[in-house]
């Protein structure tokens, strides 16, 4: 059985990630962002999924390094899709952050209309930590 102590290494380097993903924008941008207003993390499932786990200790951290608010709203249901249309409708701000799993990218060949295409309408920041089910 794998302990918490055995995922950290890959939350940090998520983390990490993210965070040069996020500020990697342009000078004027970063003077406002995150600050101008708060940050929704959107998770695709219900609260205490382990991706619910990941966005809540993830916002923790960013609220400490960059002093912005940062929101966890979970919307589960359709196998991630509702939150993943939400996420697409959303405007492409920095603001709205979809919070996945794997389900993100299978769904649109499960799915008659999953209501997205994972290539064509968003921009990855980051790869997650390996969670068990």
């Amino acid at each position: 059985m794998k302990t918490m102590n055995q995922f950290m290494p890959a939350f940090r380097i998520f983390t990490v990630s993210v965070l040069a993903a996020m500020l990697s924008v342009t000078a004027s941008a970063q003077s406002d962002w995150p600050k101008a207003k708060p940050v929704t993390l959107l998770v695709a499932f219900a609260p205490g999924a382990s991706t619910d786990i990941v966005a809540r200790s993830l916002t923790q951290k960013l609220s400490e390094i960059t002093g912005g608010n940062f929101i966890v709203e979970n919307k589960g249901g359709a196998g991630g899709n509702i939150a993943t249309t939400q996420v697409k409708r959303a405007a492409a701000d920095g603001y709205t952050i979809l919070v996945h799993s794997v389900a993100f990218a299978v769904n649109p060949s499960l799915y008659a209309d999953a209501g997205y295409d994972a290539i064509k309408d968003f921009m990855p920041v980051a790869l997650g930590p390996k969670t068990p089910n």
